[in-house]
């Protein structure tokens, strides 16, 4: 299923409270629950999106937005996964926790939210030249017989906000059947263009464990509707390969060599 993109924007100044708002709506636009829980903590705003992929015991993917207030200034934000959340408590089982970004607060921010239904769910924020990505994958293509969401979890949220290549497991290492809690895709190495200055597009990517000395194997892969690109100079969320004009067209994810592509046509 190609994927849908919908672009916003968040002028500047960016507060607390547009900031949150925003990133909501870029949520929603992705796919994510548009009535999250909401709960403040400390100088936290905390909203927990919950989706239910089936009635396993690990069957619901639970992901959680912080906004964290530094001072008037200076905000953070962090993503978080759960295999549980009570929300009488304001607290959840196996929780795993991403990297941070800080906003500039005199400068807009752009939102390409990229919803590729249950397997992939995106936010890409663009502030100038930075970008960060807020993702969650759950690959639908040669999934181990003996992974089921009664035994482990299987979805996955983006560890490091900064890059485009590492994922964590709700749970980390102790739900996981690797022991190991990270995961990291298996990138096609593409530099380049072909002659006519095209630029090639390789299906089949491939998600592992990222164990460097303990058990290592494969996840899943993400469908045909995914792949990698040769994308240096592109802008993630805007640039598009065109194929095929009205029949193959991809959007660019990320910026590089051997970097993320979806098909949007």
């Amino acid at each position: 299923m190609p994927v849908t993109v919908t672009t916003t924007t968040q002028t500047a100044p960016i507060t607390d409270s547009n900031f949150a708002s925003s990133l909501h709506t870029a949520m929603v636009n992705a796919g994510f629950s548009s009535s999250p829980y909401s709960y403040n903590t400390s100088n936290e705003t905390r909203r927990v999106y919950f989706e239910t992929l089936n009635s396993d015991l690990y069957g619901t993917g639970i992901v959680e937005t912080r906004i964290i207030t530094a001072s008037a200034y200076n905000r953070q934000f962090t993503l978080a996964g759960y295999t549980a959340f009570n929300t009488t408590t304001n607290s959840g089982s196996g929780m795993v926790t991403s990297s941070t970004f800080t906003p500039d607060t005199n400068n807009d921010i752009t939102y390409h939210a990229i919803n590729g239904g249950v397997e992939f769910r995106q936010v890409i924020v663009r502030q100038g030249t930075n970008v960060w990505w807020i993702t969650r994958l759950r690959p639908s293509l040669l999934r181990p017989s003996w992974w089921n969401d009664n035994a482990y979890p299987y979805w996955f949220i983006q560890s490091n906000l900064n890059s485009f290549n590492f994922y964590t497991v709700a749970g980390g290492a102790s739900l996981s059947p690797w022991n190991d809690s990270w995961a990291s895709y298996n990138a096609r190495n593409i530099r380049g263009v072909t002659p006519g200055n095209l630029r090639e597009i390789r299906t089949g990517l491939e998600l592992e464990s990222y164990s460097l000395t303990g058990n290592k194997g494969l996840i899943g892969v993400l469908s045909s509707d995914f792949g990698t690109a040769n994308t240096a100079s592109l802008t993630p969320g805007v640039s598009t390969l065109v194929v095929n004009a009205g029949t193959d067209e991809w959007i660019v994810l990320a910026a590089g060599d051997s970097s993320w592509v979806a098909r949007i046509i």
